[in-house]
């Protein structure tokens, strides 16, 4: 296993397969790869073949059905399939008359469907796996709602949430019918869902989380949240790094909550602390991570959040990317602690990344990318191999 631990981040969540490979999207790149697991090496599989120089996240969700990676769009407006067999690509177009963004990030299979959310729509968009046919069943969104937030599914149910409401939207995945539910005691927008087997856990910009019973219609709201909890002040013009004292911010307070066998976890959107809720006494835990205090010079990264949310494995551990540190932690939900994981870049994906990022020299995991590169292109006299034709060797060439 290599000791670099410095990695890249998916727009939204992996798909781990049985084989053990985690297969996801570089939301930066639109480049579809494979993450072996076991041994910690990730391969850049194919670039997806999206028209245009901003690849930044037109497809940011997959999810493997068989020999095919069915590639989701966000910013983007096509359905990619991938036939790893063949090494090809198929292009499904969707119906987005007002050219709208899709975020169609949440997925799932269903029979011989697959069934997405159109948050931007308002549509449940379903796939033929074979026929590779199309169809859209309208959720019946009311105006105030422009914008879905989060989805879960619960056996044959979609749950979807809004940011600008306190609406619940229920499509039944059978009937293609939608339920509304106007859930009671939360005066604000609901920005994540989760479903515990039980009730439903929902989050927006207040320090609050919402535990609602769909059949009885009530609400538990927690609000003992430690006093240290706060959001990371991102601007540079603000003295104060963190901001505890406000009782409500203008983000999303998680980017993740995911319910695990005894806790219920909150994933920070760009607040300080990694929290878990205890599921039966509803007690407000923090899990120390590593590593991870912010000062001002880190909090000036052009990224501006804490953690991305990756995947969960087993049932029982959760990856988060660390924007901080440029690397993927591991939560083991059961033992309660977290690890950084030793993912690394094949040499073959790492000539890819050179071709297509900027290194930033402020970046820890960019630097530790760039000096491996050098590392791996030295030539027999021990100095570093320049790529030809490129701007920057045609300036350096000029000024020799």
């Amino acid at each position: 296993m290599r000791d670099s631990i410095d990695f890249r981040w998916s727009g939204h969540e992996w798909h781990i397969d049985e084989d053990n490979r985690a297969w996801f999207i570089d939301a930066q790149l639109d480049m579809l790869c494979c993450l072996n697991m076991q041994t910690g090496e990730c391969d850049c599989i194919a670039q997806l073949p999206n028209v245009g120089t901003d690849k930044f996240m037109l497809n940011t969700r997959c999810i493997k059905i068989d020999d095919e990676i069915f590639c989701m769009p966000c910013y983007g407006d096509k359905i990619w399939i991938y036939n790893i067999v063949h090494d090809a690509f198929q292009c499904l177009d969707l119906a987005n008359e007002k050219q709208d963004k899709l975020f169609m990030d949440s997925c799932w299979r269903y029979n011989d469907k697959l069934f997405s959310v159109s948050r931007t729509l308002g549509q449940v968009i379903v796939v033929d796996i074979h026929e590779k046919t199309v169809m859209y069943y309208s959720m019946n969104v009311t105006s105030e709602d422009t914008l879905l937030s989060c989805c879960v599914k619960v056996d044959t149910k979609i749950y979807c949430t809004s940011y600008k409401s306190n609406r619940i939207y229920q499509f039944d995945m059978d009937s293609k019918e939608t339920v509304v539910y106007v859930v009671p005691d939360i005066n604000e927008c609901i920005a994540t869902i989760c479903f515990d087997g039980d009730k439903f856990w929902l989050c927006g910009y207040s320090k609050k989380i919402y535990v609602w019973d769909r059949d009885k219609n009530t609400v538990k709201t927690i609000e003992n949240f430690p006093k240290q909890f706060g959001n990371y002040c991102f601007s540079q013009d603000m003295e104060q790094l963190i901001d505890c004292e406000s009782e409500r911010y203008d983000t999303q307070l998680f980017c993740r909550l995911e319910a695990t066998e005894k806790y219920v976890w909150a994933i920070p959107y760009r607040t300080n602390l990694v929290l878990y809720i205890e599921k039966e006494t509803f007690e407000v835990h923090v899990l120390p991570v590593r590593d991870e205090e912010e000062d001002r010079d880190s909090l000036s990264r052009s990224w501006q959040f804490k953690y991305f949310w990756q995947y969960v494995r087993d049932g029982r551990y959760l990856g988060i990317f660390s924007l901080k540190n440029d690397y993927i932690y591991e939560i083991d939900t059961v033992e309660l602690q977290e690890t950084p994981q030793k993912f690394w870049l094949s040499d073959e994906c790492l000539k890819l990344l050179w071709k297509n990022v900027i290194f930033e020299e402020g970046r820890k995991g960019h630097k530790m990318l760039f000096e491996r590169f050098i590392k791996m292109n030295k030539d027999e006299k021990g100095t570093a191999a320049i790529r030809q034709n490129t701007i920057g060797d045609k300036i350096f060439s000029s000024l020799k």
